[in-house]
């Protein structure tokens, strides 16, 4: 008897051991959402009632509660007076979501959302129209802005349900956030070239030229030439240049060796396109000189050469400081210079249509 009644003590230890150590974890009340019922007519009553059906599925795991406002004018109170007469019904419940519907207009139902946090409330009102389905999409867009007011608590501050709809939200937020684009290419701008002055400036050139008779000459041989010109650039980009220059020519030939010297002036004007520094255009010129030659023999000379030339000419164009220019051109001149013997054999005869080329360097300046 003894022994059986030590046995039943031991078994009794024994359980009392087992539920000793288990750890009863009390569990938490599911969140609530309180609906302020504010309808003053049958219609309005029924859209009430399809909202708390609809909260019911948009908010499963929730406690939804109704109650009616404390006013009876509460749907004529404004917002601040109806927040300070729901405000103390939703902490009396432990809300954690305070709606309530506003019929403003005859086609129009408004959804009144606070949604209550550590310390603060978040106020919102969404809108739609009288439809069949008004009242579903106001509780999703309810259950959305639930959501977004939780977004950033802690998720150990926020009870499980509510966890569950922040979650879904940060999801659609990440599904419809676009992606970045990639980062732009980085573009490295060239410098700008110097602006070109448009008239006021000078220019200083020296310039060396050369000669190549095409066509009405007898025995000419190449000239070169070296010249100096002050220019003016006038409006509308037309540079005019006055130069003062001079050739030299050889004759050689067996019976005779003799130079043409020739001195002179010319008119140029010259006209660039492009925005620099570097330009091109048509250049034209026109001048006169005075030739002598140097030869062991009777002579007959056209001392007074006028020319006129066209070409083009392509320089480096710049506001202030070294330039430089190059012409290809033609000149006419339709006097000519002839070196002849007493008995009036020609031995020399400058031609009518040369080939001129020239290079000029010079300082630009205003």
């Amino acid at each position: 008897m003894r022994s059986r009644w030590l046995a039943l003590v031991a078994v009794a230890l024994c359980a009392s051991d087992a539920f000793a150590g288990e750890v009863i974890v009390p569990q938490q009340p599911p969140p609530v959402v309180m609906l302020i019922r504010a309808a003053t007519n049958p219609a309005q009553q029924k859209r009430e009632k399809r909202l708390y059906d609809e909260l019911g599925l948009a908010l499963d795991g929730f406690m939804l509660m109704a109650q009616d406002a404390e006013q009876p004018d509460f749907h004529k109170l404004s917002l601040s007076d109806q927040l300070a007469n729901v405000l103390p019904v939703a902490q009396k419940n432990d809300a954690q979501i305070v709606v309530w519907l506003g019929f403003p207009l005859a086609n129009q139902v408004m959804l009144h959302v606070v949604a209550l946090g550590t310390g603060r409330a978040l106020v919102r009102t969404l809108e739609s129209d009288r439809t069949p389905v008004a009242e579903s999409t106001l509780a999703l867009m309810a259950r959305e802005l639930l959501g977004t007011a939780y977004l950033f608590d802690p998720p150990k501050s926020v009870p499980l349900e509510v966890r569950n709809v922040v979650q879904s939200v940060r999801k659609q937020i990440d599904a419809v956030q676009p992606t970045p684009p990639p980062p732009a290419p980085v573009v490295v701008e060239q410098p700008k070239p110097p602006p070109i002055v448009e008239s006021g400036r000078w220019a200083l050139w020296l310039r060396g030229e050369t000669g190549a008779p095409l066509a009405g000459q007898v025995d000419a041989a190449p000239s070169l030439g070296l010249g100096v010109g002050l220019e003016r650039r006038l409006p509308a980009r037309i540079d005019v240049a006055v130069f003062a220059s001079g050739s030299y020519a050889a004759i050689a030939r067996p019976d005779v060796s003799s130079s043409l010297v020739t001195l002179g002036g010319a008119v140029n004007a010259f006209r660039g396109f492009g925005e620099g520094p570097l330009t091109a255009g048509p250049w034209l010129s026109a001048g006169l000189s005075w030739a002598s030659f140097d030869a062991g023999v009777d002579t007959r000379i056209t001392t007074a050469l006028p020319r006129f030339a066209a070409g083009l000419q392509s320089r480096v164009d710049v506001a202030h400081g070294p330039a430089l220019n190059a012409t290809l051109s033609l000149a006419w001149q339709p006097l000519r210079a002839e070196l002849r013997t007493t008995d009036s054999q020609v031995l020399f005869r400058s031609a009518t249509l040369e080939l001129h080329l020239a290079v000029a360097v010079g300082w630009q300046f205003l």
